[in-house]
Order: C-alpha cells, then structure tokens, then sequence
C-alpha cells in the first residue's frame, strides 16, 4: 500500500525545490531587463540617479524572494509536521481507516474479490488503485490463507507479490 501522506510529502518538497530552482532565473530575467533597458534606451542624462533606482529595486527584489522562500519553508515544514501528526493517528487506526481494508497482524490487506485476473493484471489493477499485491510476512501469511478461506470460501484466488527469481521466490 503506497502511503498517500508520503506521496503528499514527496510532491510539497519537489513543487517547493522547483520554485526555488526558478528564482534565480527570475534574476537571471530581472538582470537582461535592466540590461535590455540601458542598451535602448542609450546614455541617460541622470544615470547616478538610475543606478540608485535600480539598486533599490534589485534589494526589493531580493528581500521579496527571501520572504518567498522563507514563507514556502515554513509551510513545507507545517505539511510535514502535519503529515506525521496524520502518520501517527492513522497507524493508530490501522486498517480500520481504510475501507475495504483488513488487518492481519500490523499488516493491512485489501481483497477485490469481484475481479478474475492473472498475477500480470492483478498487479496492474492494484498498482490503479496505489496498492500492491499482498507481501505478507511468514508469520501472517498462514492467517492470510485462513481469513480468505474463511470469508470468501476456497474458490477466490489470491495473488501474493512474489515471483520466481531463478531458484528462489522473492517479493516484487
């Protein structure tokens, strides 16, 4: 099951780490403007005065870009506090959560016991739904077998996240 606070968490910092990547080339922009503008406008009569404009607007520029970043660090570190307080309480629910979700053990499971499909699709169909197929650990695996058998009967299949790796079976 792929953590949906996870997820969140890992698109905040890469859409923060893409907007910090920009300010610079909105300097970059800032900097062939002023350049552009010198360049057409030719010599100008006042360019002590100019210059001290454009300084000042640089420093503005500046200072609003560190209050940007400032304030969109604050709000990663918000979402990330945010998400763990979510973590805790939602491992605290387990399974219980979750709809259509069972709990064996601290592991939780999902059964689509309407859908007839090989190993190839039943991984593609859970991977639709940001799941996995089912790796449970040795010790819940016995329970797994038991809690399918006895809720949906012997004849479901039930399709585990493994596959045969020479000699072996290893999770995927």
């Amino acid at each position: 099951l792929k953590d949906p606070l996870l997820i969140l968490e890992e698109n905040v910092s890469i859409n923060i780490a893409e907007m910090e990547k920009k300010i610079p080339l909105v300097l970059d922009t800032i900097e062939k403007s002023i350049s552009t503008l010198f360049e057409a406008d030719g010599p100008h009569q006042n360019t002590e005065s100019l210059n001290v404009r454009l300084l000042e607007l640089a420093g503005n520029i500046s200072t609003d870009l560190t209050k940007v970043r400032t304030k969109l660090s604050a709000r990663l570190d918000k979402t990330v506090r945010t998400i763990s307080t979510l973590k805790a309480r939602i491992a605290s629910l387990g399974c219980l959560g979750s709809e259509g979700f069972f709990s064996l053990s601290t592991q939780c499971f999902k059964m689509f016991k309407d859908v007839k499909l090989n190993w190839a699709d039943a991984k593609s169909h859970c991977e639709s739904h940001d799941l996995i197929l089912a790796e449970p650990s040795d010790a819940v695996a016995l329970d797994l077998r038991k809690y399918v058998v006895d809720s949906y009967g012997g004849s479901h299949r039930v399709w585990l996240g493994g596959y045969a790796d020479g000699s072996k079976w290893v999770w995927q």
